[in-house]
């Protein structure tokens, strides 16, 4: 029997984690496999874990319940879509899927929800895409997802129930989502500062303070270079992004007998994207910190840095890379953030318990930054205009959708109403 941090027994198979997540741990049927899934809600978790066992089944050969979306995007197409159709429909499923690979390619495939999807086209109109574009990405999601449920992969699937509003793309259809994913999209000011103090000692520091302080996609942060930035006018140029796409074609379009995944540094399909960044004297202290570490990195190992990085034959500049010269990815990033959200929440609970309380749990990852850098400009007073054009948002009801005004600011705005105008008879 599975017991948590204080003692109190949960059940077979659930524990808690030294974290603060509880953990529910999965034997697959006829796979002899066992994994596990996380949360920190018990009475959410239980409810998934009873879901799965309920109506899943290793429905596919070689499954493997800890599948991304992307390998299984992978599989798919192997088993379903790449011998039934023709060349160019293929192609229009292999954009299809690269659009919204950042979204959720990184993300084991059950634990993908509807706030995500929701999230993902939100990502694409952000990005300027025109509206018969995003429907095409959704449809190849929806014919991934709809398969693994119908292969009993997954408990559900997160797509059936998404649709597009028919006049208002800019519009969420459900409330109720919509407000689970607000609630999740912006960190607080206190656990800003939660989390920025535990990871001030780490490598990545700078990056997660820049993501914060710019607004940046994590993907236009990563493919930034130092001649892209301009301390003197104190500005950064964003022309470009950083991912990481799996190769059906050669560059002449013909079909390569054998795939493979590679990273890439492309521009933007659409112009909003395009934009100059204004950098605070604290933003310019970080990058200015970060080429310290990146500088040190090179003298220690010389010729030997970045010598497996073939980006650096065209974007020599590169900013964030990893101590050997490596591009740092997306993916890394994710897994970055939560290993010091496990940190934050250790000590919280740690302190939660001591104070005899319950612990305030925090769950963080690279896009809530630019939701929070939004929420801030917002909320200190900058009009929508101005923050459309510095975020890159395609028009000002992408920047209301990433404003999340937080208790405390509406009590404080409150206040100078009642200051300003409370008396009056």
């Amino acid at each position: 029997m599975g017991k948590n941090l204080k003692g109190k027994e949960l059940g077979k198979g659930l524990y808690q984690r030294k974290d603060g997540r509880y953990e529910a741990r999965i034997f697959v049927r006829g796979t002899g496999k066992t994994f596990s899934i996380y949360g920190t809600n018990l009475q959410h978790l239980k409810k998934e874990r009873n879901a799965y066992l309920a109506n899943v089944s290793p429905g596919i050969a070689g499954y493997d319940p800890r599948i991304s979306v992307s390998k299984w995007y992978e599989k798919w197409m192997l088993i379903y879509v790449v011998h039934s159709v023709k060349a160019t429909t293929l192609s229009n499923y292999v954009n299809g899927f690269e659009r919204v690979r950042e979204y959720i390619g990184y993300m084991r495939l059950i634990e993908v929800r509807p706030t995500h999807i929701l999230d993902m086209i939100k990502g694409l109109e952000e990005e300027g895409y025109a509206r018969t574009t995003v429907i095409q990405s959704l449809s190849v999601v929806r014919q991934l997802f709809k398969k693994a449920y119908g292969g009993k992969m997954i408990p559900i699937d997160p797509v059936a129930d998404i649709k597009l509003p028919k006049e208002e793309p800019g519009e969420i259809p459900d409330e109720k989502i919509m407000q689970e994913q607000e609630d999740e999209k912006c960190l607080s000011i206190y656990d800003t500062h939660r989390f920025l103090e535990s990871c001030k000692n780490t490598r990545y520091y700078e990056l997660f303070f820049i993501l914060l302080h710019t607004g940046l996609r994590i993907g236009e942060a990563l493919a930034l270079e130092w001649c892209d930035l301009d301390f003197k006018h104190e500005k950064l140029r964003v022309y470009k992004t950083l991912n990481r796409v799996t190769k059906y074609y050669d560059s002449k379009g013909n079909e390569l007998p054998e795939r493979y995944s590679t990273i890439q540094i492309t521009t933007p399909k659409k112009s909003a994207s395009n934009r100059k960044v204004p950098l605070t004297d604290a933003v310019i202290a970080a990058f200015m910190s970060w080429k310290e570490k990146q500088d040190c990195d090179k003298e220690k190992l010389g010729k030997n840095w970045g010598k497996t990085n073939i980006l650096l034959k065209k974007y020599p500049g590169l900013i964030f890379t990893t101590s050997s010269g490596r591009s740092y990815l997306p993916s890394s990033a994710q897994t970055e953030c939560r290993r010091i959200v496990g940190i934050v929440n250790k000590h919280e609970i740690a302190l939660a318990k001591k104070e005899n309380r319950d612990p305030n749990l925090m769950d963080v990852h690279p896009h809530i930054f630019r939701h929070t850098f939004v929420t801030r400009c917002i909320q200190s007073g900058m009009d929508a205009a101005t923050v459309k054009k510095i975020a890159g948002h395609s028009d000002e009801k992408m920047t209301n959708y990433y404003t999340h005004i937080e208790e405390e600011h509406i009590d404080d705005e409150y206040e100078l109403y009642i200051q300003k105008y409370g008396t009056e008879t």
